[in-house]
């Protein structure tokens, strides 16, 4: 799906490329810029040669990747999340919001799993463990149960 949009420049040495994105999930490669990008830029492929000649003038070579993508997975050691001290009471339908650790605001998800040992049983089912989107280094964990 569709996150937003993001609108950037970028520099190739001195020269400017401007690049207008949709931020989206699940894509082959992290960016894909394309025809607009192309376009935009004034950018020529010479597919016979294998290159690519920038407005400046300068040209650089490309080859086709051959390479099978293998998948991307980020394997994170365990970090806790603490609640503070105090009790919270977490109305049905209502969240409570973690500050993640510096070291995970750079993935869009992350995979919570509370430890059932210190919960009692009938707050195991107030909370999905599972993965939680990355907002801004924040999660909101939902009280999925009709209890506080």
């Amino acid at each position: 799906g569709v996150l937003g949009e993001c609108r950037t420049t970028f520099y190739r040495r001195k020269l400017p490329l401007h690049f207008d994105a949709l931020v989206v999930t699940d894509l082959a490669s992290s960016i894909i810029a394309g025809s607009p990008f192309l376009e935009k830029n004034g950018f020529t492929i010479d597919f016979q040669r294998k290159q690519i000649q920038l407005p400046d003038g300068s040209t650089t070579d490309y080859t086709p990747t051959k390479k099978r993508l293998q998948p991307r997975i980020h394997r994170i050691s365990n970090n806790l999340l603490r609640m503070q001290t105090k009790s919270t009471t977490v109305r049905p339908q209502d969240y409570i919001e973690f500050a993640l650790p510096t070291e995970l605001s750079a993935y869009p998800e992350v995979l919570l799993e509370p430890r059932y040992d210190s919960l009692p049983s009938a707050q195991m089912k107030c909370f999905e463990h599972g993965p939680y989107n990355n907002v801004a280094g924040y999660i909101r964990v939902p009280n999925i149960s009709s209890v506080p």
